[in-house]
């Protein structure tokens, strides 16, 4: 009996059960064109990276909040450098969206990005920093607020 037990307790138990819903933050390369400034309505310029979190920029204050359309890398960008944090998503359900949105802070903004990869449907940005996410969950929602508030309380930024 009590091996059935535990075959059922252990059945229920996920194989991934240890694998992190988000990945380790990543630190990225300085973009040397970070010292451009981009001006509205000019073509957008190159990146290293996308999302990028350095390099041609539009200056000005963090967009924050829960925005309807994706944000040109050129603004992202300048949103970083100001001290802003970026949750870009794509292909997740509404109540997923409406969780990211949660997540308080006035440096925060959660936007789609159809460009992600499909393995990632959430991805976080900070100056020099990224972090990817598999899923919206209690786990990644708590990863995702961890990478905010060290990125918010103690990043350097260019600017």
């Amino acid at each position: 009996m009590v091996v059935a037990v535990l075959a059922v307790v252990l059945a229920g138990c996920s194989s991934d059960a240890g694998e992190a819903a988000c990945s380790e933050p990543v630190t990225e390369t300085f973009d040397p064109a970070t010292v451009q400034h981009v001006l509205p309505g000019a073509s957008e310029p190159t990146f290293q990276t996308d999302p990028p979190t350095s390099g041609p920029h539009q200056p000005g204050a963090p967009r924050t909040g829960r925005l309807d359309e994706t944000l040109s890398r050129a603004i992202q960008v300048g949103s970083l450098e100001a001290g802003g944090v970026l949750i870009h998503h794509n292909g997740i359900s509404e109540a997923d969206i409406a969780a990211l949105a949660e997540i308080e802070d006035d440096a925060i903004a959660v936007m789609p990005n159809p460009d992600l990869p499909e393995d990632t449907p959430v991805m976080v940005t900070g100056w020099l920093r990224r972090m990817g996410c598999d899923t919206v969950n209690d786990e990644s929602i708590e990863a995702i607020t961890t990478f905010a508030r060290v990125h918010i309380e103690g990043a350097e930024h260019a600017g």
